[in-house]
Formats: structure tokens, C-alpha cells, sequence
């Protein structure tokens, strides 16, 4: 007796859900610019990302920088490769990428804040996992100024 051929998987995916479809990417990477070529990125980011429908944030600590992009997939990787080609970033590192059903940074275009280095460690580590609370604790530090640690895993 003879298989059959497996049947063709079904899926409901349209190109009008596929382009809705959101990502939440984090990243750190070497900032290899100065003060005021991190003011220019930020700037941009904020003039440029409301138009492409991205939020997140970007956090500093010592030349380092740690982002949280959330937007359609398309989107995200279009902002993701030209992140990756810019000069002022160096030793890019894609930390995680992953589906989402709704934001974590959705009020801001692009949210930022420096934090010591431990915190920074302690962000990157969290935020990997795609820690609820992680997220909730990077809000509450750049709305309110308010850190806490994250409970030990």
C-alpha cells in the first residue's frame, strides 16, 4: 500500500494579516557616536517610526545600547537591517524576536532612558526571556524614575 501525499497545510493568513501581524524584537549593540549622534538617532526615531507604526525604547548605559522594537513585521525588519548597516552602531546582537498580540511600548515612538550598569544586565537578562515584568519595570523606571529588581528566576 502506497502514502499518500500529505495534505497542504491549511492556514487563514492573508496578506492584509500578514502586514498587521506585530513583532517585538530586542537587541543591544555599541554606540559609536557621540552624545549629540545619539540625540540624531533618537530624534529620528521619534520623527520617523509614528509613520511605519513602531514604538519601543532605547536604553544606555557606558557606549551600549539595548532597544525594544515593537511594529509590524515587515516593518521591524526593514528598521532592523538599516540599525544593523548604520555606522554608528558596532557588535550588534539580535537578542530575541517573537510574534505578539499587543505591545508592551505602544505609547511611545521611542522611549528612552540611561540606567547604571547593573540594571543594564539586569534589562538584557529579563528581556531575552520576554519578561512580562521586565517590561512593566522598564516602564515604570522611564515614566516614573522608579526602578525595581525583578524577582530571581
Amino acid at each position: 500500500m502506497q502514502a499518500s501525499p500529505a495534505p497542504a497545510a491549511h492556514t487563514n493568513a492573508t496578506p492584509d494579516s500578514i502586514s498587521r501581524a506585530l513583532i517585538r524584537v530586542v537587541y543591544r549593540s555599541r554606540c559609536l557616536t557621540d552624545d549629540d549622534g545619539e540625540r540624531a538617532i533618537l530624534e529620528s526615531s521619534r520623527r520617523n517610526n509614528p509613520e511605519h507604526g513602531i514604538t519601543g525604547v532605547l536604553v544606555s548605559h557606558g557606549g551600549w545600547f539595548m532597544q525594544v522594537l515593537e511594529g509590524p513585521v515587515l516593518q521591524v525588519n526593514n528598521l532592523m537591517a538599516k540599525i544593523r548597516n548604520d555606522s554608528r552602531n558596532g557588535e550588534f546582537l539580535l537578542l530575541r524576536a517573537n510574534a505578539i498580540m499587543e505591545r508592551d511600548f505602544g505609547q511611545w515612538a521611542m522611549a528612552s532612558t540611561q540606567v547604571d550598569a547593573e540594571q543594564f544586565m539586569q534589562l538584557l537578562d529579563a528581556l531575552m526571556y520576554d519578561s512580562k515584568p521586565s517590561a512593566q519595570m522598564l516602564q515604570d523606571f522611564v515614566m516614573e524614575g522608579r526602578w525595581r529588581d525583578l524577582p530571581a528566576r
